[in-house]
């Protein structure tokens, strides 16, 4: 059977329309938030090539896009993509539109885009995350993203979600780097 390569340029809204599973192998998130915190670096330093005080929206849309690297999924089984490669910059970049998700709501930023549509979708009542993740890492966000709740105690509940492993402490260290 000959496996088919479609490689294609996606931005992130177009990318975050399609949900994804995690294979068994790929669950672990490996990354440390000093490699984070290099990601939210480099997204910077790219805006900030182009970045111009006097430039609105429209100037801004033209700017160079970031290409935050590849992701190797494979055919559609259930409605998910089963993700090969690329689950730590999928996450990592999910974990950013949280934070912003987050950020754009706590701080009421006026005509900002509403990311949450990026992160999933609501499913009888539960949030049904773009990218499939364990129980806990689903917890973790449904108590970060929580608008009930500050961001201080939203991150405080969310340390407190029971049998964190190691990615998902990682994750949450991440989930710190960003309010740094």
């Amino acid at each position: 059977l000959m496996a088919y390569v479609n490689p294609s340029t996606q931005s992130l809204k177009t990318c975050f329309q399609s949900h994804y599973s995690l294979p068994y192998f790929q669950r672990e998130y490996k990354w440390e938030s000093k490699h984070f915190a290099e990601l939210l670096n480099d997204i910077q330093a790219a805006f900030l090539l182009n970045y111009d005080a006097t430039h609105g929206r429209k100037e801004v849309a033209n700017y160079a896009p970031y290409f935050l690297g590849s992701i190797i999924t494979s055919a559609e089984q259930g409605g998910k993509k089963p993700l090969i490669d690329g689950q730590q910059r999928l996450t990592s970049t999910f974990l950013v539109l949280a934070y912003l998700e987050r950020y754009r709501r706590d701080q009421q930023v006026p005509n900002a885009l509403d990311l949450s549509t990026y992160l999933g979708s609501v499913s009888f009542g539960a949030m049904d995350y773009s990218i499939e993740f364990s129980a806990s890492r689903k917890a973790i966000f449904d108590r970060y993203l929580d608008s009930t709740k500050s961001v201080a105690q939203a991150m405080d509940e969310a340390e407190d979600v029971p049998d964190l492993d190691d990615g998902d402490r990682r994750l949450l260290e991440a989930l710190r780097t960003t309010d740094t």
